[in-house]
């Protein structure tokens, strides 16, 4: 199981089968989980950490609401078996657009992508997981001049990109 929650003003924290942390001051972060489960966390005007639940993936639990007068945050709880979660500023609206490099790339179906750009300049894509919606990847050409391209199936309800990707190793 994990739980999500924050604590102080500045920081959210995953429990269980993820444990990490990650920074958030002053800015919402979304999480999505290989489940599809995904969520936006911030520190809310009354001093308390909210999570929207966007999306319950296939192993979302519950969500216990937190109190201002009791000074008590938002707790998300999704059952055993989560694989990944990728945290990162924002939702990718398009899914078949290129994301930045650096990046690692989480889709609700549960694939997961790593981007970068090799000596050769050419955009590459390295899958870590195939989700249910996973196609075929093509390989790009420093010599045709293309990127590599990788295929999912919709509907797709989310993607998200970010640099924060924390892996269940348990």
């Amino acid at each position: 199981m994990i739980k999500i929650s924050g604590y102080s003003d500045d920081n959210i924290f995953l429990e269980g089968d993820i444990d990490d942390e990650i920074g958030c001051y002053d800015q919402a972060k979304y999480l999505g989980f290989s489940d599809g489960t995904l969520l936006k966390g911030y520190y809310g005007d009354g001093g308390i950490w909210n999570f929207d639940v966007i999306n319950e993936g296939s192993l979302f639990q519950s969500k216990t609401e937190g109190s201002e007068e009791e000074d008590t945050n938002d707790i998300v709880y999704i059952n055993d078996g989560v694989k990944w979660c990728v945290i990162g500023k924002k939702i990718i609206q398009e899914v078949n657009k290129k994301v930045r490099e650096d990046q690692c790339v989480g889709f609700s179906d549960g694939t997961l992508v790593n981007t970068f750009i090799d000596k050769q300049g050419v955009f590459r894509q390295i899958v870590i997981a195939k989700g249910d919606l996973y196609k075929t990847k093509v390989e790009g050409s420093p010599f045709e001049r293309t990127d590599d391209v990788i295929f999912v199936g919709q509907p797709m309800n989310w993607c998200i990109e970010g640099k924060d990707l924390f892996i269940n190793n348990k």
